[in-house]
């Protein structure tokens, strides 16, 4: 059974990834890890979370060398199998597994290559050569649609100019 994992890096935005049972995936800090989670609390190869399937999906847990560690049900451990949905810390970040069906997983995946298929288009309609005062509503824009947002403004500064605002969407922003 595929799973839902949520971690909760602190003072970052929360990261949520679908997983497949039968897979190996590496926790840490580095890109080359399938789950990047960049805290100074985790090593940058910290942990690995693997998929068992057979007559229950469980997923196993353990330390690969790290220095601060993993916590289950708040106790230090160095490995931990769950069968249902489960609290744990790797370093300081906590994550919630949380098992699902296929049609959730699938569906959650289809959202996600949607919104990156959604990035793609906008990141092509930007002009390189356009100038700043263009480019940062634009930017604006697009950075509000992907966020699902209807307001937010842009702070800007060019050298030697006091910081104001260079635009803005659905708000009265006076100078």
């Amino acid at each position: 059974m595929p799973a839902r994992l949520t971690t909760y890096p602190p003072d970052q935005a929360a990261l949520v990834r679908i997983l497949d049972e039968e897979s190996v995936y590496t926790i840490g800090r580095t890109k080359e890890c399938e789950i990047c989670i960049d805290h100074p609390s985790i090593s940058r190869r910290h942990a690995e979370l693997v998929g068992m399937t057979g007559d229950l999906t469980s997923w196993k847990l353990h330390d690969i060398g790290s220095k601060n560690g993993l916590r289950v049900d708040g106790h230090l451990t160095l490995k931990a199998s769950f069968t249902g949905s489960v609290w744990f810390a790797v370093g300081d970040v906590y994550c919630w597994l949380e098992m699902i069906d296929s049609a959730h997983a699938a569906q959650a995946q289809g959202g996600v290559d949607a919104k990156r298929a959604h990035s793609r288009e906008l990141s092509a309609q930007f002009t390189p050569k356009l100038d700043i005062g263009t480019l940062i509503p634009q930017a604006l824009d697009v950075v509000l649609e992907l966020a699902g947002l209807e307001r937010g403004f842009v702070l800007y500064s060019p050298a030697g100019e006091s910081l104001r605002v260079r635009a803005s969407r659905g708000m009265d922003v006076r100078d």
